[in-house]
């Protein structure tokens, strides 16, 4: 009995051993048939994508080995019973014999008729075959012409449109060198209006310095710097103590009580002044006393 082996399966496979020679070579008791063998290949196969492969050739063989058989039974026959020579018999049965060995690989087979029917069908089969080929060609043909005609047609518009990119990426580099040079000199005119301002204040603060305000003490007490009343914000606290300081003095006598007040207030004010300033009296008592007091 021998042992199954995958290598020897490969071997007797290519061979073109079919399950009746597996069996008669292993020559074991338990494998007399195609189950058991089938059950014997399982064994060693543990993949079954390998398994269904050995078998599918192993019946593959079978089926060639059924078909070889039944050709042989077509062998052609060699007479022999018209050898008259004086050869020895058992010479021309050798030779006949051979002849006999041969022909069993010989099948017989028969040409169908041709007919003229047959011929002329397969021309009328062949014809139409023919000009369907000739109208898928054809309409290959005209497909072909529309997708070059279209490929031309993309092309063009391609070229429009690179035209075009080219052309606005200039325009566009045009304005962003324009737009840096604008952000360049937004930057200077900033810096310069920053500039002219800080001019401009100090020269309001010079022009302030240099320019008189403008006092007209009226005898009713009222006060307006440069015709506008003066506000009492704008006074000092303190001319309350300074108006104090006049009683029971007679050189403030001549003085009604509002142009005392006003005296005293106008006193504190102009202190509070950091600017040069004129000042007009309606009554001249009021301007005497102030010229002798500021």
């Amino acid at each position: 009995m021998r042992k199954l082996t995958p290598k020897q399966v490969e071997v007797w496979l290519k061979a073109g051993f079919g399950t009746d020679d597996f069996i008669r070579e292993l020559e074991s008791p338990d494998i007399t048939n195609a189950e058991e063998l089938h059950k014997q290949l399982g064994k060693i196969y543990s993949v079954d994508s390998s398994l269904k492969k050995q078998l599918g050739r192993l019946k593959a063989n079978d089926r060639r080995n059924r078909k070889h058989r039944s050709s042989a039974k077509n062998r052609v026959p060699i007479p022999v019973s018209n050898v008259t020579n004086t050869t020895d018999n058992a010479e021309v049965v050798s030779d006949v014999e051979s002849v006999s060995v041969v022909a069993e690989n010989v099948e017989v087979s028969k040409e169908p008729e041709i007919t003229l029917e047959s011929v002329i069908e397969k021309i009328n089969n062949e014809t139409l075959k023919l000009d369907k080929l000739e109208r898928d060609h054809q309409e290959c043909i005209s497909l072909r012409q529309k997708l070059t005609s279209s490929c031309n047609d993309s092309y063009s518009k391609l070229r429009e449109l690179q035209v075009q990119i080219t052309s606005i990426t200039e325009s566009l580099l045009a304005t962003k060198t324009e737009y840096l040079v604008a952000g360049t000199k937004m930057e200077s005119l900033k810096k310069s209006i920053s500039e002219s301002k800080k001019l401009l204040d100090e020269l309001e603060l010079q022009k302030r310095s240099l320019e008189k305000i403008s006092i007209f003490a009226y005898s009713n007490g009222k006060i307006e710097v440069n015709e506008k009343e003066l506000s009492s914000e704008c006074i000092p606290a303190e001319w309350t103590e300074l108006h104090r300081s006049f009683y029971g003095d007679e050189k403030f006598d001549a003085l009604t009580g509002s142009q005392a007040k006003q005296l005293a207030k106008l006193l504190m004010y102009v202190k509070s002044l950091d600017r040069k300033y004129e000042i007009c009296f309606e009554s001249d008592e009021e301007q005497h006393l102030f010229d002798e007091m500021k």
